[in-house]
């Protein structure tokens, strides 16, 4: 994975993450326990080891 593709995905991240945060208040209170379990972890992230990065590019491809 080249610096470049690494940055794009990072990216993306972030501005998911942006989004999510817009939206926080328009989620039912289910619906925000679901995803605090699912993606916490990843929500609290700034920046992402290469391999996790790598299986979201994959993951995205499908």
């Amino acid at each position: 994975m080249t610096n470049l593709e690494k940055l794009r995905i990072e990216i993306s991240i972030n501005q998911a993450k942006r989004d999510l945060k817009d939206r926080w208040t328009e989620i039912s209170s289910e619906s925000r326990s679901a995803i605090r379990e699912e993606f916490g972890e990843w929500m609290n992230k700034s920046s992402f080891k290469e391999e996790d990065i790598i299986f979201l590019d994959f993951f995205n491809d499908l």
